[in-house]
């Protein structure tokens, strides 16, 4: 099997979901190829069908299925999505509570069902939703709600949870001038004028919020909040920046979805360095400040052993070895070969003329970032597909 692709082909099959309390999966995503095949979704024991996009209900599906359709849904971020929810968290609750399984699907799994399902995870788990969108992204890596539906996602976790989550919402500083927190902290331009913040670092890929004039984005980590992903590779560069704005005396803050995982290990790694603290002693002392801060387990292996060698530069242990052909982390990090990338273009569809498959692949090799090439040919065969697509897409009316 390909070191990246999963045994169901990311984009033509479809993946299941275990919920906490239970035992095996019984909510799956994927996207509308997984329709073609009825009889595939009966043996995985599918009675339910979400689908959300437009134009479903021309997809034709065996009367055995019991459906809901969003029918007018759109991939498109000023689409009210979020008034659907309820509608949808009432089908898949009825659903699973009468022993069935559900498939939510869209055009990709990617963007609308990826986001109902988060929504619903949120209603069901009572968590935030940057947990359940690292959930979800768990059971399909494709899952990327679009920036639109993020900020609707954030919308519906405050009517869920109430003030279960508002902490999650502020912002902290962890240090002097250094302030941890969520998107909602990045978007309220008030509290960072008022608390003198001129730089901002986004941890995230969809996260770049709009910024008020004289704040800057000093820099954008396209990462995603999952255990496998290589946080490692950019933490030198987030610590020499946030060194060279805090030793000017310049206010900065570090945020990501829920200022919990990622933005924080971005954080703990430059205290780290600075302090020469373990990463025992940097994650409690953050803590002790914003509560809720819990890097991944994944990162929190890389902080562990950024900091037991002594936060190099260049990210080699005291033999000389890249931190990357280690064992530990050969296990851990996500990689990825040439024919993985050729595999992922094709499953895409890439071939056609189609302008929205075209940017469905620039978003799938766009994923890739969150995992190693396992050669110069795996990283050339990437650089390559990208630039052929879109000089595809410059050609197209």
């Amino acid at each position: 099997m390909a070191a990246f692709t999963t045994a169901a082909s990311e984009f033509q099959g479809f993946q299941g979901l275990t919920l906490p309390d239970e035992t095996q999966p019984r909510l799956y995503i994927g996207p509308k190829e997984a329709l073609s095949d009825p009889r595939g979704l009966q043996r995985q024991g599918i009675t339910h069908i979400l689908s959300v996009m437009e134009g479903a209900s021309a997809f034709q599906v065996d009367a055995g299925f019991t459906r809901l359709l969003l029918d007018t849904a759109l991939d498109d971020p000023a689409f009210d999505l979020q008034s659907w929810w309820p509608s949808c968290c009432d089908f898949l609750d009825g659903a699973l509570g009468s022993g069935g399984s559900v498939l939510l699907h869209c055009d990709a799994g990617s963007s609308r069902s990826g986001a109902t399902l988060v929504a619903y995870l949120i209603h069901r788990l009572k968590q935030p939703a940057g947990e359940c969108l690292a959930m979800a992204q768990r059971t399909r890596v494709a899952v990327s709600p679009n920036e639109g539906f993020w900020a609707q996602l954030l919308s519906w976790e405050r009517k869920c949870l109430g003030r279960v989550s508002l902490a999650t919402s502020r912002m902290h500083e962890v240090r002097p001038g250094l302030w941890l927190g969520s998107l909602e902290a990045a978007q309220d331009w008030q509290r960072l004028q008022e608390q003198g913040i001129r730089h901002v670092i986004t941890c995230g890929r969809g996260l770049e919020t709009c910024l008020p004039e004289g704040i800057t984005r000093e820099l954008s980590l396209q990462v995603d909040d999952l255990d496998e992903v290589d946080i490692l590779e950019h933490l030198p560069r987030a610590s020499d920046i946030l060194d060279q704005l805090l030793g000017r005396m310049q206010s900065v803050l570090v945020h990501c979805a829920m200022g919990r995982s990622r933005s924080a290990a971005v954080v703990i790694a430059y205290i780290m360095r600075k302090e020469h603290l373990s990463y025992t002693e940097a994650l409690s002392s953050v803590q002790a400040v914003r509560p809720e801060v819990q890097p991944n387990t994944g990162f929190s292996h890389q902080l562990a052993w950024y900091a037991s060698m002594g936060c190099p530069t260049d990210l080699r242990d005291s033999a000389g070895t890249s931190y990357r052909e280690l064992a530990v982390f050969s296990k851990l990090l996500r990689r990825y070969s040439a024919s993985d990338v050729i595999a992922l273009v094709a499953d895409a569809g890439a071939n056609c003329q189609d302008r929205a498959a075209l940017h469905r692949v620039l978003d799938a090799l766009d994923r890739l970032q969150n995992a190693i090439p396992e050669d110069e040919s795996a990283r050339q065969e990437k650089r390559r597909q990208s630039s052929r697509i879109n000089s595809i897409l410059d050609t197209l009316p």
